[in-house]
């Protein structure tokens, strides 16, 4: 369960969450916390897949131009 999902369903539901629901949230949330590289390198990844997918979007919808040089081109 992500932080996101956990109070993103109790905030649509208005009740509070079940003692075995609290004990895992802690749980996760010790975890976590554990390790603060694990953060770092969390979100590391998350920009990394965020950027790469929003990269993709553009170059798959990218219109080139006949005569017109791109540097992303210079690879090719």
């Amino acid at each position: 369960m992500s932080l996101d999902n956990y109070l993103h369903d109790h905030a649509q539901e208005g009740s509070s969450p079940s003692a075995e629901e609290r004990e895992k949230f802690q749980a996760w949330v010790s975890k976590i916390l554990s390790d603060p590289h694990s953060i770092a390198t969390l979100i590391e990844n998350a920009l990394k897949d965020g950027m790469f997918s929003e990269w993709e979007s553009e170059a798959a919808n990218h219109k080139f131009k006949l005569g017109s040089y791109y540097p992303s081109m210079i690879e090719k």
